[in-house]
């Protein structure tokens, strides 16, 4: 039996390792003398931990407006639609801080 991993970081390197080595998990874990349902918990419990997302990433970019400021209450600017089906009207330059969060805490 291959020495016990005990930590998150050396099972990380584990999971890295069969990634790149091209098997499957199961000729993987044979070939490392690994139970393959302990590999199993350990990719899954890392990957919910650590999920696969850019950091500092939130897919917004700067925006330019060529028109005079608008005030708040002015129903006029961008609206944007997610696919959840939520629309946020109403978007402009007095209002982007708000929009940003309001869109983070949804992701």
């Amino acid at each position: 039996m291959a020495k016990p991993c005990t930590t998150d970081k050396e099972w990380l390197v584990r999971i890295q390792s069969w990634k790149e080595s091209g098997l499957s998990q199961s000729a993987w874990c044979q070939k490392h003398d690994i139970r393959v349902s302990k590999f199993g918990y350990w990719k899954r419990k890392l990957e919910t931990v650590s999920p696969a997302k850019p950091a500092n990433k939130t897919g917004f970019v700067p925006v330019v407006s060529a028109q005079q400021p608008v005030s708040p209450n002015d129903k006029s600017g961008l609206t944007v639609a997610l696919p959840n089906g939520v629309t946020l009207s109403g978007i402009n330059e007095s209002n982007l801080s708000l929009v940003k969060q309001l869109i983070g805490g949804m992701l």
